[in-house]
Parts: C-alpha cells; structure tokens; sequence
C-alpha cells in the first residue's frame, strides 16, 4: 500500500497485492545403478501444463534405460518452473546361468543340475530354492536366480529321452574244475570294464569258484553291473 502527499492535505492513495505461487516439488529420486535391460521410470508429477525432458520428451514421465544424467523441467499454468535431476551410473550385468543341456539320461542315473555359486536366491522349477538340484527322470527343469544387485539371470533344460542301462551281459553261471583256467568276458562291447579282480580289460581268466561281477560303461556313457557264479565241479583227476 502506498500513501502519497502531494500538497499540505491533499494526499493520494493505492494499494498492490502480490500472491506468491508455489510450484509443485519434483522428485525424481536418488542417483542409482540398474540391471542390463531394465528400465527405470521417471515421473516428474502433476500440476503442470508443460515437461521438457532432457531426452527431448515431453511427457510428465519417461522410462529411463541407459547409464547417463536424466532431467526435466516443467511449468505450470502460471508459468512458474520446477526441475530435478536423477543420474543412472551404472548398468549391472544380468547373471549368466548354464545348465548342462545333455537331453539324454540313463536309466538309473542321479545328475546333478548346478546353477551356479554366489547368488542371493534360487528358484526352481521344482520348487527348490537351493543352488543345484538331483534329477533322474525326463521332463523340463528352469532355474532362476537374483544377484546382490538384485539383477536376475534364468535358465532351462530338458530331458527328452531315458537311455537303457547296460544289463544281462555277462553269460549264465557256470562251473570249472579245480584243475581249470576259465574265461570270463561280456557278451558285448562297451567302452569301460572294471572287474570284481581289480582288472580293467574286457575279460578276465579265473581258476577258482567264487562269484564275479562286472561293470561296465557303454558309449552314451551309462553303466551297468552284472555277476555271475562260478561254481566247482567234480572232474576226472587230469
């Protein structure tokens, strides 16, 4: 308000009112680091007429996916500013999980599906929630995990085909006399031989009664076990 005195009595008067506008805070949050591929959403609220981004947008959010500084700046009707600033400053790197992708397995066989170490959670399709898991039968496994960074990395294998254990391979029991030297071998070809004797070669020679096992491993890698009884006969004196 103004009071003026031009002359001795003569005095002039006005008055002016001056309203202060608050523009509405804008809170884009603190700096932070996100996971590869994900995207932060950057909202710069309501009560304006106009956002300008620093990406060109202008929109009241944007989603924000890159490392770099994002701001906006925006007006209201009456033309007052508002602004922020968020800086993202770094892109995690996403988990890699590799589980074993053989979609065979032997009958009989325990395989163990790994992960992988150092992670703050698993969770499988099994319902695990352990670093690794013992399979035996056919079907779809998946893993997912989550990072310190709380970064997620996932995975999956299937089990198509059940491969048959080797079986039955040696011949049936027999007998030997106390004079003979018998041979033993499997009645087909395998890869590995270990023996009851300690031998590793495909067949052995035994000169006493007893019973012999042997296991084998055939080419896809599965094994078997098979025995056979070796019993003494009563034989003409040589």
């Amino acid at each position: 308000m103004l009071k003026a005195e031009k002359t001795q009595g003569c005095f002039a008067f006005d008055t002016v009112r001056i309203s202060v506008i608050h523009s509405p805070l804008i809170k884009l949050g603190a700096d932070t680091a996100i996971c590869s591929g994900d995207s932060l959403l950057l909202d710069a609220g309501t009560g304006f007429s106009q956002y300008q981004w620093s990406n060109g947008v202008n929109v009241q959010s944007v989603y924000a996916g890159t490392a770099g500084s994002y701001s906006v700046i925006a007006l209201t009707v009456e033309g007052c500013r508002s602004y922020d600033t968020l800086a993202i400053t770094q892109l995690f790197a996403l988990p890699v999980v590799s589980l074993n992708q053989d979609s065979t397995i032997c009958s009989g066989e325990l395989r163990t599906l790994n992960a992988g170490s150092g992670y703050a959670g698993y969770t499988w399709s099994t319902g695990s929630n352990s670093q690794s898991i013992i399979i035996n039968h056919m079907g779809q496994y998946a893993v997912a995990v989550i990072d310190n960074n709380g970064c997620k990395g996932a995975d999956t294998t299937s089990i198509t085909e059940m491969l048959p254990a080797p079986s039955g391979f040696l011949e049936a029991d027999t007998s030997i006399c106390s004079y003979e030297n018998l041979p033993l071998k499997a009645t087909a070809g395998f890869d590995q031989y270990k023996w009851s004797t300690g031998s590793t070669a495909s067949a052995v020679v035994v000169k006493q009664p007893g019973i012999y096992w042997l296991q084998v491993k055939d080419s896809n890698g599965c094994a078997g076990k098979d025995s056979i009884i070796v019993n003494a006969k009563v034989c003409p004196n040589k």
